[in-house]
């Protein structure tokens, strides 16, 4: 349920019939480098600062980090110490059309604030549905869809309205209501009440693999971790090939201080997903995590083994 807004928005199709890069994108990467640019022009403490947004990195890009250095090395051809306008919208139109980078460019879209359809996290957001649900008061549908329309536009409390209308019309037996309503408990932080519901969602399916997913996330955020546990191996078993499944339970046993096990999730996890680099991120931290640990009790040889390790897998990726 991260990012739960955006994540039900479809996301724009970059390029027009042609192959060309949309407009409205190329709008965009022109507000990024007139806001990570001096004077118009982009320098490398400006392209290390944007780099560190884009990709959303917690720790700080060197002047002379890779990636800097080939933005330089590409499009500062005349070397006047900066890359210009052009020469940063040629390097993004490259990637947007590489059908390999959309899982990247869509990240660093999100990264610099923009939903799936283009538009500020801060700008209000109507769903389409909402203008086309025709008004059926004793129709489960309408009631559902406009909890969801609500639900997208983070106004939790007409959602849950619409959400408790719909239950009550279906006689308390529809399955995807309970799932919207547990989904509204969750962000509006009522773990209890949002666990009831998803309850009731699996009694009536117990084979929906998201419902314990979801289970899991909220007793996750009540710290209820061996009940987390319980719930995303049973997401698992039902679906074995979600990659967010095994990324959740990754987060509950590094939670728990499982660190094996929250290793081995987090490898599964990055194996069915090997460009969500929230993943790796995870992984970074838990090996992180780990040394800080072993270096206080000084153990030296166990460190280097898990460091070794951590590269290892990361080589084993890139090759």
């Amino acid at each position: 349920m991260k990012n739960s807004l955006n994540h039900t928005i479809p996301q724009t199709e970059l390029l027009d019939n042609d192959g060309e890069v949309i407009p409205k994108l190329i709008e965009i990467f022109n507000e990024w480098y007139d806001t990570y640019s001096t004077d118009g022009k982009m320098f490398r403490d400006d392209c290390a600062k944007f780099i560190r947004t884009v990709t959303n990195s917690k720790d700080g890009i060197l002047l002379d980090d890779d990636r800097v250095n080939f933005l330089f090395c590409s499009y500062d051809v005349e070397n006047f110490g900066y890359v210009p306008r052009e020469g940063f919208i040629a390097y993004f139109v490259e990637q947007t059309k590489k059908p390999e980078k959309k899982i990247t460019i869509w990240e660093n879209i999100n990264n610099m604030g923009f939903r799936n359809d283009l538009k500020r996290f801060s700008e209000p957001y109507e769903s389409p549905n909402k203008k086309e649900m025709i008004q059926d008061e004793n129709n489960t549908k309408y009631f559902n869809e406009m909890a969801k329309s609500y639900f997208m536009e983070l106004e939790f409390e007409m959602a849950k309205i619409y959400s408790e209308k719909a239950v009550k019309v279906n006689n308390y037996n529809n399955q995807n209501t309970y799932c919207n309503l547990g989904k509204i408990k969750f962000e509006q932080k009522e773990y209890y009440e949002a666990i009831l519901n998803f309850k009731k969602a699996a009694e009536l399916n117990e084979n929906n693999s998201d419902v314990y997913n979801n289970l899991g996330i909220c007793y996750l955020n009540k710290k209820e971790y061996e009940q987390a546990i319980s719930n995303f191996k049973i997401a698992i078993n039902l679906n074995n090939n979600n990659e967010e499944y095994y990324n959740n339970l990754g987060r509950v046993y590094f939670k728990n201080k499982q660190y094996d096990e929250a290793i081995s999730h987090f490898k599964k996890a990055i194996d069915f997903d090997n460009d969500n680099t929230d993943y790796y991120k995870n992984l970074i931290e838990l090996y992180e995590k780990i040394v800080k640990e072993k270096n206080e009790k000084n153990d030296t040889d166990i460190i280097r083994n898990i460091l070794k390790n951590y590269d290892d897998f990361i080589n084993s990726k890139r090759n």
